[in-house]
């Protein structure tokens, strides 16, 4: 959100929101390098060890500036966090939750806004957003559809690269190009 303080009655207006959801301002709206290793270190971090203290865990993430600076990469290092960048120019293949999670959520949440629509008058502020937002998760979060979108995007446990490798252009298999050598 932008502004740099949160203001009690900003809280209080929100309705339904989980006690775990944690808010931050940055001056013009836009995550910054500052909050990323903010909510590394005090987001990410202490809900992943939760329950294997001392393993690594791996956090999926694109190519942000945000996500690449040195001291992301330490903090995440030093915290036992395998940060996986997105290979450039695949993200559209390997966006694993926009099409299982994301666009759901986003049809939910517009289906609760244009319900209200004829009643309101202004805009929809930030913490009728948030509440609107909680309400959506509620209806459309669960874990199979996460499990679904690694499915959906070829990206399961029992990974096979080649299955996503093969969908770049220009992408040509070892295994192929040793074989046309011998003929």
């Amino acid at each position: 959100m932008k502004g740099k303080h949160h203001t009690i009655g900003e809280h209080q207006q929100m309705e339904g929101i989980p006690a775990t959801w944690q808010f931050s301002k940055s001056n013009n709206g836009w995550t910054t390098n500052e909050l990323t290793i903010e909510w590394l270190e005090s987001v990410f971090h202490p809900n992943t060890t939760l329950s294997m203290p001392s393993a690594w865990h791996l956090l999926i993430v694109n190519r942000h500036r945000s996500h690449i600076s040195t001291k992301f990469l330490n903090t995440a290092w030093h915290l036992h966090i395998v940060p996986l960048l997105f290979l450039p120019h695949s993200t559209h293949l390997m966006q694993l939750l926009d099409i299982s999670v994301f666009g759901p959520l986003t049809a939910t949440y517009c289906h609760l806004i244009n319900s209200i629509a004829q009643h309101v008058v202004t805009d929809i502020n930030k913490s009728q957003f948030i509440s609107f937002y909680t309400q959506a998760c509620e209806l459309v979060l669960m874990q199979m559809a996460a499990q679904k979108a690694f499915s959906d995007s070829r990206m399961t446990i029992n990974l096979d690269p080649k299955r996503v490798l093969n969908q770049l252009p220009g992408y040509v298999s070892p295994i192929l190009c040793q074989s046309e050598a011998f003929q």
